[in-house]
């Protein structure tokens, strides 16, 4: 399929669409089609999990709740929600900072 052909689909006109409206949408299009292939992937967690658990491998030391948000680019909320499902599952454990009683660490198990 070329552009033109992209941008002119039989349902769709998006010829007076911005180019940066135009990536935009096509950047969502292919997330959305990306993470569901990779959601398929994995039968246990979902590609979202997953993602996690790289991010939470590659800090030097246990990140915390906000630290993680930060990383992933999501919000508190979002993750707080994906690592109760990794919990749930046993992936990670979320515990009390020994040092601040307001903060919680992620660590895989």
């Amino acid at each position: 399929m070329n552009f033109q052909e992209v941008i002119k689909h039989e349902n769709i006109d998006f010829s007076n669409t911005g180019a940066d409206l135009f990536l935009l949408g096509l950047l969502s299009a292919f997330d959305n089609r990306y993470q569901a292939k990779a959601d398929g992937f994995f039968k246990e967690i979902s590609w979202k999990q997953f993602f996690a658990i790289i991010c939470i491998n590659l800090c030097k030391e246990s990140p915390t709740l906000k630290e993680l948000a930060e990383i992933m680019g999501s919000s508190h909320q979002n993750v707080k929600q994906i690592l109760l499902k990794l919990e749930k599952k046993g992936f990670v454990r979320i515990l009390t900072d020994e040092q601040d009683k307001r903060k919680q660490r992620i660590v895989l198990t």
